[in-house]
């Protein structure tokens, strides 16, 4: 049996479908990640990964963060022979195997978690032929990288915990009622009528910003994208604005992705996309999430933005990402 194939057994036993709950698949923990945060370990025949054959599977390992104004990677990929996997290798926050072979009755995904290191997530893909693992890929592609970002999410949220801006933090529970926690290098507030925008400004060239806005709430119409980017708009325009007369903040309407994520045991609206500033050049990303106060009868809107020119935005707006994701109603 190559090493591969004891790894994936191993993953097997320990794992359940990607479409069921995880977290409760632990095996012993050896020690922290040596991986850096979005790093990816692809093990599989790297002579396959090469050809047509493994379109399926690069779908998912060189997938692209959504609704960025260039294209970036969701990971920075490392792909190794099965024979290569030892134990420098191990320790990878984020693994990922693929194998086809007609050993296997079916085509499964198996997840496992914290074998090797804590805290650590494998992912295995097999597959008795070819087909049956494309469909396999396209099947789980979605589940499979939400599961890979929450990882390094929960991550970014463990380091909040620790260091966070105790100005915004205050700012958040004095006007809102809520505890919110955001870099530390976001230490300057502005505030204005139900709303709260916190920024780095004159830390650093790469601008991170959080803004926090609540609206009254009296109808789940008030939850679809339309209504999301007409409110964003008329808030923004009033809260956020340019250095001259007539500039103010604009949301592209052409380019956005709206769902509904689980969060924290609730159900709440993110949308992404990107914002401009009507009159001027400047541009970026930003991500908002949505949820409603029912206790208050308010949407309560968080959001990062990044405004980083001529830089790789990615890491940024995962940080504000994890950030918006600390947001608890007191």
């Amino acid at each position: 049996m190559t090493r591969i194939h004891l790894l994936l057994l191993f993953t097997l036993l320990l794992t359940c479908a990607c479409d069921g709950d995880s977290s409760g698949k632990q095996g012993t923990a050896k020690g922290r990640p040596t991986s850096q945060p979005y790093e990816l370990l692809v093990v599989c025949n790297k002579e396959w990964l090469k050809t047509e054959a493994a379109t399926a599977l690069k779908t998912i390992i060189d997938a692209d963060v959504p609704c960025l104004p260039q294209r970036e990677p969701q990971f920075r990929t490392t792909k190794i022979e099965p024979s290569a996997f030892t134990k420098s290798f191990m320790f990878y926050a984020n693994i990922l195997t693929a194998d086809i072979n007609p050993k296997y009755e079916k085509a499964e995904c198996g997840v496992a978690r914290d074998v090797y290191a804590r805290p650590q997530l494998l992912i295995s893909l097999t597959a008795p032929d070819q087909a049956s693992f494309d469909q396999l890929c396209h099947s789980y592609r979605e589940r499979i990288l939400d599961l890979l970002n929450e990882g390094e999410l929960q991550r970014e949220r463990g380091l909040l915990a620790r260091r966070y801006s105790g100005l915004v933090q205050q700012k958040a529970r004095q006007l809102f009622g809520c505890d919110l926690r955001v870099p530390e290098a976001i230490n300057a507030v502005k505030t204005g009528k139900d709303f709260l925008w916190g920024s780095s400004e004159g830390q650093t060239e790469q601008y991170l910003n959080v803004c926090l806005y609540s609206v009254p709430f009296s109808s789940t119409s008030q939850l679809t994208q339309e209504a999301f980017l007409q409110r964003r708009d008329s808030v923004m325009k009033i809260n956020i604005q340019g250095g001259h007369e007539g500039q103010y903040m604009a949301t592209e309407p052409r380019v956005v992705q709206c769902r509904n994520i689980a969060l924290d045991g609730r159900t709440v609206q993110e949308v992404r996309g990107l914002w401009a500033m009507h009159g001027d050049a400047m541009g970026g990303p930003y991500v908002s999430l949505v949820q409603i106060d029912s206790a208050r009868s308010r949407l309560l809107i968080s959001e990062g933005f990044v405004y980083a020119p001529d830089k790789k935005k990615r890491n940024y707006v995962r940080q504000l990402e994890a950030a918006l994701r600390t947001l608890t109603i007191e």
